[in-house]
């Protein structure tokens, strides 16, 4: 099967395989390059459409944007069940846990630093009291 024949955008030669019959490769074919962009076209509308599906507010678990560990747990349960029945694409589930999860480790660095402050506060009284 030979190569095709055509020309790049970057200048070198198209290094996909000639269709049978045709000196050029499916994208770069003259008799197949409408069918190519309006499948190019549809693929992109069918993509973009599945990524920007987002959430209901009337949807969401009903504590509202989680403010403690407790109201995530409810939040990834909710995620889980979403992801599962397919009432939100993957892509909106990957940036929910990720939001999840950022709130998670700020939650945990705040309960961190208030408890090395009440070690430190207690070193001091302990250090004074010598």
């Amino acid at each position: 099967m030979p190569q095709c024949r055509a020309t790049a955008k970057s200048g070198d030669r198209c290094r996909s395989w000639a269709r049978i019959g045709s000196l050029y490769c499916y994208v770069h074919d003259p008799e197949t390059k409408a069918a190519f962009k309006e499948a190019q076209r549809l693929g992109g509308k069918s993509s973009a459409r599945i990524h920007r599906r987002a959430v209901e507010p009337e949807n969401v678990p009903a504590c509202g944007p989680p403010k403690t560990a407790q109201e995530a747990q409810e939040w990834s349960s909710w995620l889980v069940y979403s992801l599962a029945t397919g009432a939100i694409s993957p892509v909106v589930g990957q940036k929910v846990s990720s939001a999840l999860n950022t709130f998670l480790k700020a939650q945990d660095q705040a309960e961190m630093g208030q408890q090395i402050r009440s070690l430190r506060a207690k070193i001091k009284e302990l250090e004074s009291g010598k």
